[in-house]
């Protein structure tokens, strides 16, 4: 990589030492109050500053701040996210947001005249080794660990990994939230670990295959290596072996797409440009008017639903994998109308607080009928209701079937689906969402 462009790039991405020196400031305020806060309350507690802004390679304008609640093992599991609501409480931080996770954890947005962050406080137990965690997220603060390690070696890796990280987020790749399943920051901090720059990580890519596999060591291997230390369903596209917790694979919610679509950028980026590290905002607009000419010129059909999402209490991570999943079953509700998808696409900004659902349909008349599928011929009751509920079928694959008219017979009447339709279909899914547009050409 160009050293002036990467400087270029870092001058944009990396916080100034006036933006560190207020940033650690609020940080170790809180914390004085949280200790306060422990004392009074006679807590065996001790508490670390985790994530990105714990290792020190957050990005510039970076709002969020883990903190982890280390828990004397003397207080029971079940009693964590109740001590730490009333440790929080004790500090001052009763405006808080209550959030799920493998242990309930909490939310707090703190404001000053010129900054804004997030707070989010995590109950975890204190313990001596990764091996001693019941709970996977006991091992995070070796994480943090891990990587200062590293960085005591090799200094410039901290900007290394914010290279990468600003690279995947403009990219679309980065975030493991379950509806991006990216790169987790985690799993970039171990590979730039492994590889020592951006420019390695990507060369290296580059003679990746279809499935990889990494030891904790940053060594490469076959995934037969590994089946005697890691369970073979945690394996996935890239297998990177956690150096903290061996059995585990740090990359597993990292989807085989956008495993392929990095894997593309490797092969087909030979030399970085600005452009490359650039974050555009999802531009509706413009969506709209391409799919538009697009449909038209190949002589298409298009279903197109923009939302606005109202993201409450909720966690962005429920509310994208709403949103997913909202696609997801639209989309199935399309194919079981009968109708062909020539392509789809799922488009979503939380800063934005805004969604689209693309459907792109080959033209055609969608057939009267449909196929129903019944029980498999050897279940007995099964079976029996169904010949008394049906008086024309037919086996197929080993199983009773029969036929059923479509309520839809036109492409038209399909994509009609409104608001109402989709709250009757969806109920769980669309209690996040503010308001609904549909476009169709």
């Amino acid at each position: 990589m160009d050293i002036l462009l990467q400087q270029k790039i870092l001058r944009r991405i990396k916080p100034t030492r006036l933006e560190q020196e207020r940033l650690n400031e609020l940080v170790e305020k809180v914390l004085r109050k949280c200790r306060r806060a422990a004392k009074s309350l006679g807590f065996s507690v001790e508490f670390l500053v985790g994530g990105s802004f714990g290792k020190g390679t957050y990005l510039r304008g970076s709002s969020d701040v883990d903190v982890f609640c280390r828990f004397s093992q003397e207080y029971l599991e079940e009693t964590l996210s109740e001590k730490l609501a009333e440790l929080l409480d004790c500090a001052g931080f009763v405006k808080r947001d209550k959030r799920k996770g493998s242990r309930d954890y909490y939310s707090l947005s703190l404001k000053t005249k010129d900054l804004s962050l997030r707070f989010e406080f995590v109950p975890l137990h204190f313990i001596q080794a990764p091996e001693e965690a019941k709970n996977s997220v006991d091992v995070s603060p070796f994480h943090v660990q891990f990587v200062h390690e590293h960085l005591k070696k090799n200094p410039s890796l901290a900007d290394e990994i914010r290279l990468t990280k600003q690279l995947l987020k403009a990219q679309g790749l980065y975030g493991a939230e379950s509806y991006i399943q990216g790169f987790s920051g985690h799993v970039v901090d171990i590979l730039l670990c492994h590889f020592g720059s951006l420019c390695e990580l990507l060369t290296q890519a580059r003679h990746w295959e279809e499935q990889i596999c990494l030891r904790n060591t940053g060594t490469y291997c076959s995934s037969k290596d590994l089946e005697a230390e890691m369970e073979k369903e945690k394996f996935s596209s890239l297998v990177l072996q956690d150096p903290c917790l061996p059995s585990r694979n740090a990359a597993r919610a990292l989807c085989d797409e956008k495993y392929a679509e990095f894997l593309l950028f490797s092969q087909k980026t030979f030399e970085l440009t600005e452009h490359d590290f650039l974050i555009e905002k999802l531009n509706m607009r413009e969506i709209i008017e391409e799919s538009k000419k697009f449909v038209r010129e190949y002589n298409l059909r298009l279903a197109l639903y923009s939302f606005k999402i109202n993201i409450g209490l909720e966690s962005e991570d429920i509310v994208g994998s709403k949103m997913l999943r909202l696609f997801r079953l639209t989309s199935k509700y399309f194919e079981n109308l009968g109708l062909r998808i020539f392509r789809e696409d799922f488009y979503i900004d939380l800063k934005q607080h805004s969604c689209m659902f693309s459907f792109m349909f080959e033209r055609g008349h969608v057939p009267k009928v449909k196929k129903l599928f019944g029980p498999k011929v050897y279940m007995g009751p099964a079976v029996q209701a169904f010949l008394q509920k049906h008086e024309t079928y037919f086996v197929e694959d080993h199983r009773l079937c029969t036929y059923a008219k479509r309520t839809s017979q036109t492409i038209d009447e399909a994509m009609r689906i409104g608001t109402e339709q989709f709250r009757a279909m969806h109920p769980k899914e669309m209690n996040c969402i503010k308001s609904m547009r549909r476009y169709k050409v």
